[in-house]
């Protein structure tokens, strides 16, 4: 065997020639051992470092508002449930699942546990439920055909609820890799049973994470340890910068009695000049030459600029931008359209993540209510019905301004608008017949306007006719 060929049998680390250690032998090595293992332990690169991390890292302010704020963006504040296709069984099925879920109580909190999983890798969660009586809705609101449904008992979600990731292992056991829960009540690891009722939401399901997941731990717990030594090694020097520097000139050619030496003088004044700073009082002989200067303020502007990036680094790895979080310590901001650009960038960056949480409910949420329900819904005649998906959405934000315009361009082309569309644009609520109104105001033709485009049609006419405007001020 050639000393290019070595193998280093029954260690980690293979040396094939001038390649030196490669981390592909590693892996493979790695990987390959697990079937020897009965636990398959997490790589994690944080926790190997710090079983603590996850604990740690939440103390920082920066960090924990950020995962916050990446958590509810992919929770989401609302969610639809949308058929396979376009054949009626599938709608009407839908719509019926979409009423269901949203009865669940505390179903935001619920998304929200589960979104924890872009940092830890993984997360879990329990469903429970029971029997009651409920009366669906069906039909359409915009044909008019909506009917209520007659009461009788349905399966409803009571809740889902957190379980946290450390009560779940994975094993090696004769018939392949279980999945076990640490039991509270018997005081062990048994194999999970009954998984149809656990939402298990992984982020980033790769062979490398071995079933664990792989979440933005890491990459955090980097930059956070980091900014913990950059943060120990300031508080160290604020002392020498808030300060300063005391120099005291002493006589190097006479001793300062027979029985002392210039360097007791020298220790004298040292202690002196500490109890100086202690004391903010400073005594000393009209001859001795004593000079104070301010504290060097280039380590400080140091530690604080690498605070700032490594505060920015965090942000921009949890939401794909600074700004719409309000931006951190030595970070001057920007324009109104650079906050309002990276807030529309926050919302993409966090698609996947959106996208990921909404198949993990399609595939675990939405199957065991559908299982347990199936006697109604064929009852319905729906027995042929496809078993629909649930959607995260984000609602976009509301411009006012810009669809006060929209609706005055549209109101005076002459377009039918839906009163109700119209208020909720707008964020304003249609006045009461007890509500004092302020009348709109009647503008003459010569004010022109955006109407003369479409025909000199002008505000509040339409097809050159005044409407009655009633309390609400706008025609529809």
């Amino acid at each position: 065997m050639s000393e290019d060929d070595i193998d280093l049998i029954g260690s980690e680390i293979l040396i094939h020639g001038q390649g030196g250690i490669r981390a592909r032998d590693i892996y493979t090595r790695d990987i390959g051992m697990d079937k020897f293992r009965r636990l398959i332990n997490e790589p994690s690169y944080a926790l190997q470092q710090d079983p603590d991390a996850w604990v740690k890292m939440r103390r920082d302010a920066i960090i924990r508002m950020c995962m916050q704020t990446r958590f509810k963006r992919t929770a989401s504040a609302g969610f639809r449930v949308l058929p396979i296709t376009d054949a009626e069984d599938d709608k009407l099925a839908a719509g019926i699942v979409e009423q269901a879920l949203k009865l669940i109580p505390n179903f935001w909190q619920g998304r929200f546990n589960l979104a924890k999983a872009d940092m830890r890798g993984s997360a879990y969660a329990i469903m429970t439920g029971g029997v009651r009586r409920w009366a669906p809705v069906t039909g359409e609101v915009a044909a008019k055909t909506l009917k209520k449904e007659p009461s009788k008992p349905w399966w409803m979600f009571k809740g889902i609820h957190d379980v946290d990731r450390y009560r779940f292992r994975i094993e090696n056991k004769k018939s392949g890799r279980e999945v076990m829960f640490y039991s509270i009540q018997d005081l062990r690891w048994n194999v999970l049973e009954n998984p149809e009722w656990f939402i298990r939401h992984v982020h980033e399901d790769t062979e490398y994470s071995r079933g664990y997941g792989e979440g933005l731990m890491d990459p955090v717990y980097f930059m956070w340890y980091t900014k913990m030594m950059t943060l120990e090694h300031g508080l160290q020097g604020l002392d020498a910068w808030a300060n300063g520097r005391v120099s005291v000139g002493v006589d190097g050619t006479i001793d300062a009695s027979t029985n002392k030496t210039n360097q007791d003088v020298v220790d004298r004044w040292r202690a002196e000049v500490r109890h100086w700073l202690e004391t903010n009082v400073m005594i000393h002989d009209k001859e001795d030459i004593v000079k104070m200067t301010d504290g060097p303020s280039t380590g400080h502007k140091m530690v604080t600029d690498f605070l700032a990036y490594a505060d920015n680094a965090i942000c921009r790895l949890l939401l794909g931008s600074v700004l719409p979080s309000g931006g951190t310590a030595g970070d001057k901001g920007g324009s109104q359209a650079r906050a309002q650009t990276e807030a529309d960038s926050t919302t993409e960056y966090l698609d996947p993540s959106r996208n990921n949480l909404s198949e993990t409910l399609t595939s675990t949420l939405v199957p065991l209510w559908w299982e347990r329900n199936f006697n109604n819904l064929q009852a319905m005649g729906l027995e042929n019905a496809n078993m629909p998906r649930l959607e995260l959405y984000v609602e976009p934000s509301k411009n006012r301004k810009e669809n006060a315009e929209v609706i005055s361009i549209l109101n005076n082309a002459g377009i039918t608008l839906m009163e109700s569309e119209v208020f909720d644009a707008v964020e304003f609520t249609p006045a009461g017949p007890d509500d004092r109104v302020i009348e709109p105001r009647q503008q003459t033709p010569s004010q022109g306007g955006f109407g003369d485009i479409f025909g000199n049609i002008n505000p509040g006419q339409t097809n050159g006719s005044q409407e009655d405007t009633g309390n609400s001020g706008i025609p529809v």
